[in-house]
């Protein structure tokens, strides 16, 4: 320790401790590790809850969330969040993971031996702490500590970037404003669920909430619910409600499993009257067939929804980020701001802060701030395996910072996606014809009955999806084998640290070389989870 008495100090703040956060934690520390870094860290990592674990922290507790209804003429918006300062866990009861643990862990850091193919929610919380206590990392942490603003410091000062923050851990709040060099965004996208807009959405006189605020079957009963979206917890949902008494009509973009029957998504809702007193819920027609074959036509229209579920997905949301602060006045990194009417009776705190469906003004690396890679932004990518991948990207910016990639390029240029139908759509020299870009294909399930309209889909769809996340997320669509060559493709860069002078090229451990061969061959295993539950 002496013997860095004397260096500068690079301060360093991570927002967020969860998977994302956790990984920059560990590889900001080992980066600093190093003999030939020229300068001290400080480092201090912000997180909203009382521990480490992110999303999967959650004790089981209901939920609870706030509804604002906004007509308009383009469709009718609803928001769905939490009351006051709360800030549920999207997990719910039943939830395992649908990667394999083997191929989910962290880079040198296995899940214990005996644990299942497929874990529960509470294995990996566990993972994830231990993962912490292994490498000290709640050291950095200060828990309870709520983010209010992130902005470019005043000119004349000594470093890049201001942080007001706010500890929640007694009633006065304590409050900082601390500059720092580096700033890690590891907040994760599962807080400001998206809910497309439609027509007569805010006349409907049931419930209508965000699968972020879902717990268990029991909750719903005896409800009939419509579930719109059924890719990764919509599909799971409606599974978990499937085998409760509850009736539910799952609707989305593409088929899931042998208890979805294909229905297009829903069109518009007509407000209740004397005939129907919970409304009439309509659903779009199905899209045309490519090959020539009918298409199942269905005009059913549902006229007893007591609930709506949308698995829909969410809003990359910044609310720390003021659209009025620089640098986001002028170069913001999603098109959205929070307004008031998102958060009556919710956080107001963060009112002004950024939302949106689709980041902008990322770097070719699509994890810097265009221009500016003192700020990183951790897992943007989707369709990829986030831990792994997590830690990839957290090891490139920690080295960087560190000072250790002095011949870092001035603009990269990433491998070609061929796991992307929209990239290979967009280099094809053929014309493509002009599509309506909201989704059609969807499916409904009801308990008991048989699975009318299947269809199956790969994991990389083979043709641009219809998905309106997979849509405006174009650029962002990653899946295998491409997360592998972006992987590879950082520790290419990352090369330099360790093989230059005073490096620890000898003691580089091979996954920082190359991807392991046991992810790829997991990876292809597209029906692993299926062979191993039953769905």
């Amino acid at each position: 320790m002496t013997l860095n008495i004397d260096k500068p100090v690079t301060r360093v703040a991570v927002i967020g401790a969860g998977a994302a956060g956790l990984a920059q934690l560990q590889q900001l520390q080992e980066a600093w590790e190093r003999g030939n870094v020229q300068s001290k860290l400080e480092l201090v990592a912000f997180e909203t809850k009382e521990d480490v674990g992110g999303v999967w922290l959650w004790d089981g507790a209901s939920k609870n969330s706030l509804t604002a209804r906004v007509p308009g003429k383009d469709g009718d918006r609803v928001y769905s969040y939490p009351p006051g300062t709360e800030n549920p866990s999207p997990m719910y009861t039943g939830l395992r993971t649908n990667i394999p643990a083997p191929l989910m862990a962290y880079r040198g850091f296995e899940f214990p031996e005996g644990t299942h193919l497929f874990p529960e929610s509470s294995v990996v919380l566990k993972y994830l702490q231990d993962f912490a206590t292994a490498y000290n990392l709640r050291q950095y942490v200060r828990f309870n500590t709520h983010v209010e603003r992130v902005h470019l410091s005043p000119s004349g000062s000594s470093r890049r970037w201001t942080i007001e923050s706010v500890s929640s851990k007694n009633a006065e709040g304590e409050k900082r404003r601390e500059e720092f060099d580096f700033v890690s965004v590891s907040n994760g996208h599962y807080a400001d669920g998206w809910i497309p807009s439609i027509n007569g959405l805010s006349t409907f006189p049931g419930e209508i909430v965000h699968s972020r605020y879902y717990h268990s079957p029991p909750l719903l009963a005896p409800k009939t619910i419509l579930i719109v979206g059924s890719f990764a917890s919509g599909g799971d949902i409606s599974r978990l409600i499937a085998g409760g008494a509850t009736a539910h009509t799952p609707a989305s973009e593409s088929a899931w499993g042998k208890y979805l029957k294909q229905k297009p998504l829903v069109s518009h809702i007509d407000p209740p009257s004397p005939t129907h007193p919970k409304g009439v819920i309509h659903f779009q027609p199905p899209p045309s067939s490519e090959d020539g074959t009918p298409v199942p036509v269905s005009d059913e229209q549902i006229d007893d929804v007591d609930l709506i579920l949308f698995a829909t997905g969410y809003n990359f949301a910044y609310p720390f980020f003021k659209s009025t602060d620089r640098p986001w006045d002028g170069k913001s990194v999603v098109d959205g701001v929070i307004g008031k009417e998102e958060r009556q009776g919710g956080d107001e705190r963060e009112v002004g802060g950024l939302k949106g469906l689709t980041p902008k003004n990322l770097d070719e690396l699509l994890m810097f701030h265009k221009g500016d890679r003192s700020l990183a932004f951790l897992v943007l990518p989707y369709q990829m395996v986030p831990f792994p991948f997590a830690q990839v990207q957290a090891r490139l910016s920690s080295l960087l910072w560190a000072g250790l990639l002095p011949s870092f390029p001035a603009h990269p240029t990433l491998p070609p996606n061929a796991s992307n139908p929209y990239q290979q759509e967009e280099e094809s020299p053929a014309p493509v014809p002009a599509s309506n870009p909201d989704p059609t294909a969807s499916e409904t399930s009801t308990p008991g009955t048989s699975n009318t309209y299947t269809t199956s889909s790969a994991e990389t769809p083979s043709k641009p999806s219809t998905r309106k996340m997979m849509q405006v997320r174009r650029q962002l669509l990653f899946g295998a084998p491409y997360e592998w060559d972006y992987s590879e493709f950082l520790m290419g860069i990352m090369a330099e640290a360790d093989a230059g002078e005073g490096g620890e090229g000898k003691k580089v451990e091979e996954h920082w070389k190359r991807i392991e061969p046991f992810r790829r061959e997991l990876r292809e295993q597209t029906d692993l989870k299926k062979r191993t539950l039953g769905y």
